[in-house]
């Protein structure tokens, strides 16, 4: 896991904008606080989860009403106000995409990471 955390961060250090992180399909943001803890640590940056459906509700929730709970989420954090990055896993990068492609965010996706 350390190796593929390390990977990760080279594809992101070169400015650490904030970030944020869109689980996978059946996952939670509660299984991410190691993975949100070690970045915020490593990046020296502000790092939040998403929570878009936690659990069952990532699959039984319509990707549509995920993206718009995200985009919504990330329109009222003060973080993400200026540039920021994404990092997704598995169905979080679909949710991150069209974040990138739907979203009015005041500040531009600089970096988006699909794992």
């Amino acid at each position: 896991m350390k190796l593929y955390v390390n990977l990760l961060l080279l594809t992101i250090v070169t400015y650490a904008y904030p970030l944020a992180v869109f689980h996978g399909l059946s996952h939670s943001c509660d299984g991410l606080k190691n993975t949100e803890t070690y970045l915020k640590n490593e990046l020296e940056t502000y790092v939040v989860c998403i929570e878009t459906g936690a659990g069952s509700d990532s699959y039984m929730t319509s990707l549509e009403h995920q993206y718009e709970k995200g985009c919504r989420i990330i329109k009222e954090n003060e973080n993400f106000k200026d540039d920021f990055s994404i990092l997704g896993f598995s169905q979080g990068t679909l949710i991150g995409r069209m974040i990138i492609e739907r979203c009015l965010t005041p500040g531009m996706v600089k970096r988006f990471v699909s794992v």
